[in-house]
């Protein structure tokens, strides 16, 4: 969502200021897409993750703060990962 949103930012800037005729390849139009698809399916599944951990740890757990310690250990384990691909990708350029 983020990237189509670059490029309707960029084809009105370019509109704007150069008028001429812009051609955006089919391979960014792809990427678009694909982008806004992995965002809303990590969306679906965080919710669902977070709503599953609730139900089991409540099932089991009768502390009520407990409940958060899984999903604070997912949190913490996705940071982590975020930062390793960040510094991957970072070295593969």
């Amino acid at each position: 969502m983020q990237l189509s949103r670059r490029l309707n930012e960029i084809r009105d800037y370019l509109q704007q200021n150069h008028p001429t005729i812009i051609f955006i390849s089919p391979e960014t139009q792809a990427y678009s897409r694909t982008f806004s698809s992995v965002q809303q399916t990590i969306d679906r599944t965080t919710l669902v993750t977070v709503i599953s951990s609730r139900i089991i740890t409540s099932s089991y757990l009768q502390v009520p703060i407990a409940i958060f310690l899984p999903l604070i250990a997912i949190g913490c384990s996705f940071a982590v990962s975020l930062g390793i691909v960040g510094f991957l990708g970072e070295a593969g350029r």
